[in-house]
């Protein structure tokens, strides 16, 4: 069995930055997260570094990667913390691969979802090889922003090849979904990090029983270990300002997630040991600016919990 690990209450973030330079992306990443630093996503840097195309490379199985081209901030990312004495790095690193729901389209065929899922596979072994020098764990997350359109045994049948293909290169996985979220569709597809939204939709997760029954599964461990909750409580959204209200202060947004460790059932040892915290969702969209700002309220409630 893999030993437990401890997430600590860690800050990490979605994966896409504002900015178009791979030098600038990695000293924010290395700057603003420093406990759990993740490779960024450059979306503004060029159309073939959004999240449906950055992987167009790995689709045909005889090309070679290209993540100069393709993944910028991947390459930049591992040149820079490869360089850094071992004893100076942290301990957990982050990944991120778009999921096979996603990249299929909104109307999947079967062929489609299956070569989306071979490109997912080879995102993740490619990048599990490129981290796993890099630090102790290895935290790499499907990102499914789509995944609300597919039926439950639908995105079963589409993440878990992904997901065993993490751990069998040894990282630890996780799924993050920005829409209305249904962490009960995980429930059976062993040990993961659920990320999700929690700015907007905590208090609809809450309301909901088999969401909140899957939840408090992840922060009890019951799939094994890696288990855990990725709370994206900083708002990026208007809506998630809303939900928000004017307490958006570190403290307040950390009090928002030990509330709902308490109505789930969970100390709040337990809680940190099995909770991430995030940004709602990636910062591409924000300025240079407004993403500093983001990712200091996100350390802010990182420190508001530990």
């Amino acid at each position: 069995m893999r030993r437990a690990i401890s997430w600590d209450g860690r800050a990490t973030g979605v994966g896409s930055l504002p900015h178009a330079d791979p030098p600038s992306a990695v000293a924010f990443v290395l700057r603003h997260f420093p406990d759990a630093p993740f490779w960024p996503q450059l979306p503004r840097r060029a159309q073939r570094e959004t999240m449906l195309e950055q992987w167009d490379d790995l689709g045909d199985p005889d090309a070679p990667a290209d993540d100069r081209r393709h993944r910028a901030g991947l390459a930049r990312f591992v040149r820079v913390v490869a360089r850094r004495p071992a004893s100076t790095r942290a301990s957990i690193v982050k990944g991120q691969v778009t999921g096979p729901v996603t990249l299929a389209g909104a109307t999947p065929s079967a062929s489609a979802v299956r070569r989306a899922r071979r490109t997912a596979i080879r995102g993740v072994i490619h990048q599990a090889r490129l981290l796993r020098g890099l630090a102790r764990r290895v935290l790499i997350v499907v990102d499914e922003p789509a995944l609300g359109r597919a039926t439950a045994r639908a995105t079963r049948a589409a993440l878990r090849p992904v997901l065993d293909a993490i751990r069998e290169s040894g990282a630890f996985a996780g799924v993050h979904d920005c829409g209305e979220p249904r962490p009960e569709r995980l429930a059976g597809l062993g040990p993961l990090v659920v990320s999700f939204d929690a700015a907007s939709h905590l208090a609809l997760v809450l309301r909901r029983p088999a969401a909140r029954e899957a939840l408090a599964a992840r922060l009890a461990g019951v799939e094994g270990a890696g288990d855990g909750v990725a709370w994206g409580i900083v708002p990026t959204s208007p809506a998630g300002d809303a939900a928000t209200g004017k307490s958006v202060t570190p403290d307040a947004l950390a009090e928002r997630i030990r509330a709902a460790w308490r109505e789930l059932g969970v100390s709040s040892a337990v809680g940190r040991r099995r909770s991430l915290v995030t940004p709602a969702c990636g910062l591409a969209l924000h300025s240079c600016a407004a993403a500093a700002r983001l990712a200091r309220l996100t350390v802010g409630v990182s420190a508001a919990l530990r």
